[in-house]
Parts: structure tokens; C-alpha cells; sequence
């Protein structure tokens, strides 16, 4: 075959009908309040690979055809005897010689697991092979007899029992994609042939659920009571705060998850639908305001029990809490209106009561056991990071950004620039001042910054990330900020608004970034001493930078964990 096939010569063929045997109908009989023909045609939909109109369904049965209209995709009317074959490969496939192509893929429809990213990755794979056909197979690690019953599996060397870990690999047929030439079907040839070396090429589907394939009732029966509790997501309702005295680092956080969820689709490949109500308690202005300017709807509640009344009428898979501390009374409350809990940044009582706990900012010491994962590799910082590396060291640092969170509680930002004008600051870097949504001074430092000219203020900055990876030093909060900061192993002194926020400082590399204590505790000395040290030796800051660095690949992958913990 030749390589870099053109995608317009290449079609995509679901075969399906309703004479089965073993499970009569079983195209549309319901699964899991779906049919095995919607879950196909919806998940191929979904490709950004394949062509909508390269996308054809062969049918027969009325019935069939009536759900394929539901989906962009072309119907191929397939004859009554091509319905009721077995084992004429002609007659089975009789579109090879009526559709304007010269190579085919089918996906089956029985194998409701299979996700597109493995579609797609075969569809890419077909184009480029140099072999015949390509055939989709599962690799195995066990011991076969044949049908004399004599043992045919190399017995491992220096093994005495059955050790599945070192078998040598064999693959098996998986039954669900095949790809080869359509003039091939035409002289009886499915995808090359099997006998000679190489004339068909074996993809490897290495996610063994994905080739769950549905012959037999009892599979039938099995696949959809797992379908029906772990892949079809219906809903997931989060609740989270935002306000002036805890900012707005949890509202983002969710943002950032949700919109991450939309776009991540190789993360959560095995689900088909994911929609979200977030709600909030009335007092939790902020969060208000965000969701609006982020035009995401929402709900509120004035109460507990309205809040529940809620969660009755939407029946929710999932429940997100990210409102700091839960109390187990609560959660078990919760317990009643979905099948799985997770709350964000919480060591309260109702933590134990979970089904999983995500700190990303703690540590064990904080709070411990086997539903609470802690550390940055479950951080929700920006899903922009992924595209940056770290940022290039200045000898001679020029700019300074200060930033202390949504809300700046404790006023860091009035407490920080009185120093810097003291000290004149100004005249030697670039200071950019970047305040949150919820900082309600902001007229107040335009007032006393606005006669110098190096410093200059941006409320509600878009660009954050883009500003933390041009600056050169930071001055910045514990929260979300620093860890971004530590992303782009940017020099950073760290002030902490109260104990918790202390708390997360614990996660740093030793070495890595200048944590001065909580703000009622620093002094203008311990601001400057160390501000001249960082702008003044250049190796302190090479080292800071190296310490980072490890935080820098941990957090990379952040999300991928998250997802897991979330979806599977």
C-alpha cells in the first residue's frame, strides 16, 4: 500500500442489523437508556479526524435507519440477502464496488468501550501503513493450549508457576477495526493476507476494555451494568465559593476544570456526555460575578435544604465541592443525591466521609488516608502552562510583578508598594501590579502609583500567564499564583494572608521560592533584604530557578491525574 493514503479515498463503514441470533435486535436493544448503534454513530461523530461525509452506516432494517438519521453521517441502503448473510464476504460488503472509494475501515458496533482517540489513531495509522490492510488487536499475557489440548505457550525461563508478568505476549483478534482495499473485497481478501509476513498490519489497542466486545447475552448484560455506573457521566454539580475573605482561587479552579474537561477529550476519552450545573450560596457574590462574566449559568440557594432541593431535581452523578472545609454531616447529607463525592482543598470533618479528596496544595501531614490525594500533581492551575516551558533567566532582572490573589484579605498589595516607593524600587525594574476581581482598593494604589511612571497596574488581568512568564522576579501570595510562578521557575518571595495559606508553602522544593511567613509577621526589612538579594545575585537565583524546576514537570500533568481521580 502505498504511504500518505488521502483521507478523501478512505471511507468509514459501520455494518449493523437486526437478524443477530445470539442477541436478537441487539443493535437496538436498549443499553444503558441508549442502543449500541447510538453509542457508535455518536462517538464517530466526534472524530477531528475524519471526514463527516466519509462516514457511512450500512443498513437494511427500517428500525436501523431511523436512528442513523439522528447522526451527520451517510446511509448506505444495503440489501435484504447482504442483512442476512454470514459468510459471503461479497455479499456482506456489497458497497465495496458502489462507493466512491478505494479503502474502507469498519468499526464495529459491538464494542460500546472503544473510544474515538483509538478510532482516530487507527484512521492515522491506515494512511500511513506499507502493508496491505490493518487489523486492530489486543495484546495477551497468559497460557494457551490448542485444540489437541497440548500446551503451546513458551514456558518462561527460571520459572517454576503460572507468573502472567513474564509470558511471552501474544495478541488476539480485538473485532473491531479493519481497514483494507475495496478491490480486495472483490476477489474475496479481507485486509491482506493472514499467512504471508506483513501483508496485514497489526494495530495494538492497548486499553484491553476499549475490545469489550458484545456477542453473548451475558456480556450484553455485563458491559451495560458498567456502562450504567462508570461511562455515561450525566451531570456533575459543583459547588464552590468565591469572595472577598477567601478570594477566588475556587471558583477558577472549577472554571479551569470545566472548560479543561470541554477541550481535554484524550483525558476523558471513555465518556460521551459531560454537562454542568454549578451553584452557589447567595452570599458568595464574587463566584456571581465570575460565572456572569464568564456567561456560565448557575444556581443559587439561600439554605441547606434548598440546596438539596436542587440536587433532588437534577440527580447528579458527581458532586464537586470546592468551598474549603466540609463537615461529615454534610457530606453524608450529600451521599443521598449522587453515586461519588469529591471535595477540593479540605481537611474537615466531612473529608472523611468522601469518596475522594483532592489537596492539591497539602501535604500528608495535613490530612492522610487512601480517598485523599495531595500535592502538585493534582494542581488545576492554568491548563495554559502545558504550552510553556520554563522562562529564560535575566542576569540583570528588569521586571517585578506583585500579585496576592482575587481578593488581596489582608491588603498585601498596599503593604508590599509602600516598600518599594519607599526604597525607590521603581527606579531599577519594571513593576507590574496585578489585582484580582475581588480587591475593592483598587482606586486607592491607582491613587498612589500614578505619578511613577515604571509602575503600572492591571485589574483582572486576561494575560495572566503570559505576564508571569515575561517577568523576571515576583512577589506574590501562596496561593495559585505561586505555583504558576514556580511553573515558570520565576524568582518569587512569597507573603502568606493567614495560617492556611501556609500550609501550601510546604509543597515547595526546598530552595525554590523565598517564603517570608504570614503578612502580620513580615517586616519592611525581611522585604527588601531579600528583594536586593534576589535582584542582586544572580547564582541564588539560578539555584531557585534549577529547585523549581522539578515542581515545573510535576505540575505539568496535573490534570491528567485529576481526571482520573474525577471520570474512573
Amino acid at each position: 500500500m502505498n504511504t500518505d493514503i488521502d483521507t478523501k479515498k478512505i471511507c468509514i463503514i459501520v455494518q449493523a442489523r437486526l437478524s443477530s441470533t445470539r442477541i436478537p435486535k441487539k443493535m437496538i436493544k436498549p443499553f444503558s437508556n441508549t442502543t449500541l448503534l447510538d453509542i457508535t454513530l455518536n462517538r464517530l461523530t466526534q472524530s477531528t479526524l475524519i471526514p463527516k461525509n466519509d462516514i457511512y452506516i450500512s443498513l437494511y432494517e427500517n428500525k436501523l435507519k431511523e436512528i442513523a438519521k439522528k447522526y451527520d453521517v451517510t446511509i448506505f441502503d444495503r440489501s435484504q440477502e447482504s442483512a442476512e448473510t454470514n459468510n459471503d464476504m461479497v455479499k456482506m460488503f456489497e458497497w465495496w464496488n458502489k462507493l466512491p472509494y478505494e479503502y474502507y475501515i469498519i468499526v464495529s458496533a459491538c464494542h460500546p468501550f472503544l473510544s474515538i482517540k483509538t478510532i482516530d489513531a487507527f484512521y492515522k495509522k491506515f494512511q500511513s501503513t506499507s502493508s496491505r490492510g490493518l487489523f486492530g488487536v489486543v495484546k495477551r499475557k497468559n497460557y494457551f493450549w490448542n485444540n489437541k489440548l497440548e500446551f503451546i505457550t513458551p514456558w518462561p525461563e527460571n520459572q517454576t508457576t503460572f507468573n502472567t508478568k513474564v509470558v511471552e505476549e501474544t495478541y488476539e483478534a480485538a473485532h473491531c477495526l479493519y481497514g483494507g482495499k475495496m478491490k480486495d473485497i472483490g476477489n474475496y481478501i479481507y485486509m491482506g493476507d493472514f499467512s504471508k509476513k506483513n501483508d496485514i498490519e497489526l494495530f495494538t489497542i492497548h486499553d484491553e476494555f476499549e475490545c469489550s466486545d458484545i456477542d453473548y447475552p451475558w456480556q450484553f448484560d455485563i458491559c451495560e451494568s458498567y456502562y450504567d455506573k462508570y461511562m455515561v457521566i450525566k451531570h456533575i454539580v459543583i459547588n464552590v465559593i468565591g469572595n472577598n475573605k477567601q478570594g477566588t482561587g475556587h471558583i477558577y479552579r472549577m472554571l479551569r476544570l470545566t472548560n479543561a474537561c470541554t477541550s481535554s477529550r484524550n483525558y476523558i476519552k471513555k465518556y460521551d456526555k459531560l454537562t454542568y450545573t454549578f451553584i452557589i450560596e447567595s452570599n458568595q457574590f464574587l463566584a456571581e460575578k465570575i460565572l456572569i462574566n464568564n456567561n456560565v449559568s448557575y444556581k443559587k440557594y439561600d439554605s441547606k435544604k434548598q440546596m438539596y432541593q436542587i440536587l433532588d431535581a437534577i440527580k447528579p452523578d458527581i458532586i464537586i465541592n470546592d468551598c474549603l472545609n466540609t463537615d461529615m454531616v454534610d457530606i453524608n447529607s450529600l451521599q443521598k443525591y449522587t453515586k461519588k463525592i469529591i471535595n477540593f482543598e479540605d481537611y474537615g470533618s466531612g473529608a472523611r466521609s468522601a469518596d475522594f479528596v483532592i489537596n492539591s496544595f497539602y501535604n500528608s501531614h495535613v490530612i492522610c488516608g487512601n480517598q485523599v490525594k495531595y500535592g502538585l500533581e493534582y494542581t488545576l492551575l492554568s491548563p495554559l502552562l502545558s504550552s510553556y516551558s520554563f522562562n529564560t533567566l535575566c542576569h540583570t532582572p528588569k521586571k517585578l510583578l506583585l500579585t496576592f490573589g482575587g481578593s488581596d484579605p489582608t491588603n498585601i498589595t498596599k503593604f508590599i508598594l509602600d516598600m518599594l516607593i519607599k526604597h525607590k524600587i521603581y527606579e531599577r525594574l519594571d513593576i507590574l501590579v496585578i489585582l484580582g476581581l475581588g480587591y475593592t482598593r483598587v482606586d486607592e494604589i491607582k491613587s498612589l502609583t500614578n505619578t511613577y511612571e515604571n509602575i503600572s497596574i492591571s485589574v483582572d488581568e486576561q494575560d495572566m500567564i503570559g505576564k508571569m512568564k515575561d517577568t523576571d522576579l515576583a512577589i506574590s501570595s501562596c496561593g495559585s499564583a505561586m505555583f504558576e510562578l514556580a511553573y515558570f521557575t520565576v524568582p518569587t518571595i512569597s507573603i502568606a494572608h493567614h495560617e492556611r495559606e501556609m500550609l501550601h508553602t510546604k509543597l515547595c522544593e526546598n530552595n525554590s521560592i523565598i517564603h517570608l511567613g504570614i503578612k502580620n509577621n513580615v517586616n519592611e526589612k525581611d522585604v527588601i533584604q531579600n528583594l536586593e538579594q534576589l535582584i542582586n545575585n544572580v547564582q541564588l537565583r539560578i539555584d531557585m530557578k534549577k529547585n523549581m524546576e522539578k515542581m515545573h514537570h510535576i505540575i505539568k500533568h496535573s490534570y491528567k491525574n485529576v481526571f482520573d481521580l474525577i471520570f474512573n
